[in-house]
């Protein structure tokens, strides 16, 4: 595995969110995360990256942004946007 990336699950075609996240500062940051977004059923692979603050999802369509932002707050994190697959 390589660092910053979680696969969760394999399987088909599946949307594409970026999350925006305040407050990761390191690669254990970046490891809160993944671990607590990944734990949101329905979400297939996380790769949060420190540096520019953006987390990659891909998740089955039934996945809401409500369901993300609560993961990632509950983890200590700021949501501060998401964007792609028509959710908004």
């Amino acid at each position: 595995m390589r660092r910053g990336t979680q696969v969760v699950e394999d399987g088909g075609e599946m949307p594409n969110l970026i999350l925006s996240v305040g407050g990761m500062t390191c690669g254990s940051c970046e490891d809160s995360i993944q671990r607590a977004v990944s734990l949101v059923e329905g979400v297939r692979s996380v790769r949060a990256d420190h540096r520019t603050g953006r987390v990659d999802v891909e998740a089955d369509s039934g996945v809401g942004v409500e369901a993300l932002r609560e993961a990632v707050e509950d983890a200590g994190y700021d949501l501060e946007g998401a964007t792609g697959a028509g959710r908004s």
